[in-house]
């Protein structure tokens, strides 16, 4: 029987009734404009490194920051806590994941670690240096030069395989195609079969099967990995602690901070002059206190010949340790004078091997008088420079073998064109373009490419900017300043286009620019600072366009942070949601704490019997101290660890003691006044009550939170102690701080470096303040995606 919607005029009502009810939910869905409750728009995070909530206020009190003001005054702003420690890497690891560093493993610059023999030893804490046996193997990345199933094989069944599959190949070319003489063709195709073969079998030889780099610690998801995972698209530039996170298709991910540079290093550069101080040539030149070298160079017939140094040939290294090892292994099966020759190869690889990190490998540098100016030429580029001028990138390759290179790129500034001369070389960055397969510095590897079409080339190290040679006193403030001002315009270039791009839910950029400028020029800017020199501050600088007095530089970075929130929002669309967050505050670093030395003054650190401290035997903990009278000691930057029976070699401290312990220290440290009776310490905090995670044990024992404007020594992060002006003996336990790096966030209270929120929406703060936490799941909440469970905090609600 035919049915028909006549046939059941019941049917048919509820149909009808149905459909309305649809359109009407619907068209009342699509027609509802987003409410402050559930914004249906974008989610922008501009985030700024150092940023400080207590000189934001004084600016925007002042007028100067305008649009800082706005969002305070129209939507939220409050200063933010940062992580404990206050340190960069361990601050955007927690902000980026929601997690504290229990959870994200990320504990510090430095932390300790006890080597194979127990023995505490400072080493990097955002890093993980993957070296020898500890590097991955090639099989692992993506983008290599041979097919990832291929480099499973062993080099002879590669070559095997290769020839086999050739020789097939030309046979049945020969015999089946073109009806050549079997005899004839069989003959032709093996002879093909054998070079493919022979040339198979170099080809594999010249792929490494591990290669040495850098890792990262970070445990924890991004919370931009966790949207994109929801389907959200995702955009970050220059994110820290990022880098070999697992690639999450939606995410578009440029790393920043703890991205190595094109060497496999920390930020080397390098200084070139002609003055008679100087004497150390190309390739040893002489060390410079941080990563630096200054180079030797003599003017002959008005030409200048050196040379830039690039990555160690860690192929050559790895073919010389086999060959060494195979060696090592027949001699132990030889007679005697066959034994002796094998042991001659082996001294000579090995000598090999040492003058492979002395001279590693290099490019020419050329620099030939052109009237009062410099053709500079590195590499294939030549650039011709005045004095004072910087030049554009050039383009360098560092050939390790046939089959594989690493590109960089690099700038230099003449700073003087007359005797004695002068170039100084920046870091050479990994060149976007083309960075090597096992050093990515974007996610997807491609990314990095699609920016530098987009961009042109740009940095990519993870520290950018030139705080190290100022700190050496290698360059002066205007290069610094130059440089600041050349990194902002890049980063605020690529910022702007990406969000013009349009192709993301959520996108995120980080600018370093206020951290760097505190860091290195807050003498100029604090009165009190005991580096401070009036005329000295008065000085001005060149920056975006307007002469600066050195004094105002700090203000000046901020008015340029400001002035990026406005070309932000200019770009925005009016739905969108924009949040602006630093990962810390930051003070003026005038005194410096030895920490070692207030442990030893207090009894809780012996030195070896007889000792008379100096400077041959300061430098580490273990050089001085006595073990079986040692209770605690200190390493990296404010951390404090006890000599723990069962973990530390020589451990005194019973575990059960161990709490107490902590507590007599924390008691003593809160109570330790200068001779102006003000507070060294103001803070103490304790991870082990502090965190829950799978990985406090890479946390100390007690993190001190000194009181501006108190800070840990330099030698303390090493595991030092100060020496008396002398030369011999304890010196003080507190001392003014030197160092042209006179501006700082580690090692102090987290209530003197708060950082800054603020929002073109109106959020509920908690009693307390935002955390730098409360950022990522407040992220997600605005973009619509489930909160991980583990996440430390809630999202921030809207009003």
């Amino acid at each position: 029987m035919q049915t028909s919607l006549t046939d059941s005029p019941g049917r048919a009502n509820r149909a009808a009734v149905l459909l309305l009810l649809a359109l009407a939910a619907l068209l009342g869905t699509s027609a509802a404009p987003p409410t402050e409750s559930a914004p249906a728009g974008r989610v922008v995070i501009v985030g700024f490194d150092g940023a400080d909530g207590r000189t934001l206020e004084q600016l925007m009190q002042a007028g100067e920051l305008p649009n800082f003001a706005a969002l305070r005054d129209g939507g939220t702003y409050a200063p933010l806590l940062s992580s404990a420690p206050p340190e960069s890497p361990v601050a955007w690891a927690s902000l980026n994941s929601g997690r504290n560093p229990a959870k994200t493993g990320v504990a510090s610059f430095f932390v300790r670690e006890l080597d194979e023999y127990g023995k505490p030893q400072p080493t990097f804490g955002h890093l993980i240096d993957q070296q020898g046996a500890n590097a991955p193997a090639i099989d692992t990345f993506e983008h290599t030069p041979l097919p990832r199933f291929a480099l499973r094989w062993s080099r002879g069944q590669f070559a095997v395989t290769c020839g086999v599959v050739v020789a097939l190949g030309f046979a049945f070319l020969f015999l089946l195609l073109l009806r050549m003489r079997k005899g004839t063709g069989i003959a032709i195709a093996l002879l093909m079969g054998g070079v493919s073969g022979y040339g198979a079998w170099k080809v594999r030889a010249y792929v490494p099967e591990r290669l040495p780099r850098y890792g990262n610690p970070m445990q924890a998801e991004s919370f931009w990995n966790t949207a994109a995972k929801a389907g959200k698209r995702a955009i970050v530039l220059e994110a820290a602690q990022a880098f070999d996170e697992p690639r999450v298709k939606g995410a578009e991910v440029l790393y920043g901070l703890g991205v190595p540079d094109a060497k496999g290093g920390l930020g080397d550069w390098s200084v070139y002059t002609s003055s008679e101080e100087e004497l150390a040539r190309a390739p040893d030149g002489r060390p410079t206190l941080t990563a630096g070298r200054v180079y030797r160079v003599d003017e002959r017939g008005g030409v200048i010949r050196s040379q830039v140094l690039g990555p160690v040939n860690f192929w050559e290294r790895a073919r010389i340790d086999a060959e060494v090892e195979a060696l090592t292994a027949e001699g132990a099966q030889v007679g005697y004078k066959r034994s002796l020759e094998l042991n001659a190869e082996i001294d000579a690889l090995k000598a090999r091997r040492k003058e492979l990190s002395k001279q590693p490998t290099h490019v020419d540098l050329v620099a030939t008088r052109d009237g009062a100016n410099w053709k500079i030429k590195i590499g294939e580029r030549e650039q011709t420079l005045a004095e004072g001028q910087w030049s554009d990138f050039y383009p360098l390759t560092f050939a390790l073998n046939p089959m594989l290179s690493v590109r960089a790129v690099t700038r230099c500034k003449l700073v003087r064109a007359a005797e004695p001369f002068e170039l100084f070389l920046d870091v050479l960055h990994i060149d976007p373009a083309a960075p090597p397969f096992w050093q990515p510095i974007t996610n997807p590897f491609g990314y990095a490419s699609q920016l530098a079409r987009a961009n042109g080339a740009f940095e990519t190290y993870g520290w950018a900017c030139a705080t190290m040679p100022l700190k050496d006193a290698e360059i002066d403030e205007q290069t610094f300043v130059d440089d600041i001002e050349f990194t902002l315009r890049w980063r605020e270039k690529m910022t702007y286009g990406e969000i013009e791009r349009g192709a993301f839910d959520v996108l995120m950029s980080v600018l370093s620019e206020t951290d760097r400028v505190q860091h290195m020029l807050y003498h100029h800017y604090d009165p009190e600072h005991p580096q401070h020199d009036a005329a000295k501050a008065a000085r001005t600088v060149r920056f975006f366009g307007q002469d600066v007095p050195l004094s105002r530089m700090i203000p000046e970075v901020y008015r340029q942070a400001d002035r990026v929130v406005g070309e932000v929002q200019k770009r925005l669309r009016p739905q969108d949601t924009l949040l602006i967050c630093s990962d810390h505050g930051f003070q003026s670093f005038r005194m410096q704490v030895h920490v070692n030395n207030w442990l030893i003054e207090r009894g809780y650190l012996a030195l070896k019997p007889g000792l008379v401290p100096s400077h041959a035997n300061d430098k580490s903990v273990n050089q001085y101290a006595d073990w079986s009278k040692t209770r605690a000691y200190g390493m990296s930057l404010g951390f404090i660890y006890v000599n723990e029976k069962g973990r530390e070699a020589a451990g005194i401290v019973a575990p059960a003691d161990k709490e107490a312990l902590l507590d007599a220290l924390e008691r003593d440290w809160l109570a330790s006044r200068d001779a102006s009776d003000r507070p060294l310490c103001t803070a103490v905090y304790r991870p082990g009550k502090l965190f829950q995670g799978g990985f406090g044990d890479r946390l100390p024992d007690l993190i001190l939170g000194f009181a501006p404007p108190y800070h840990v020594s330099w030698a303390s992060g090493v595991g030092g102690i100060g020496i008396a002006d002398s030369g011999s003996g304890l010196g003080p336990t507190t001392e003014p701080n030197a160092s042209p790096w006179s501006g700082d966030h580690t090692s102090m209270d987290l209530a003197s470096v708060r950082g800054i929120f603020l929002s073109n929406r109106k959020f509920e703060l908690p009693a307390g303040g935002p955390d730098l936490r409360h950022v990522a799941p407040t992220a997600l909440a605005l973009l619509g995606v489930a909160v991980p469970a583990d996440y430390d905090l809630a999202p921030l609600p809207l009003r």
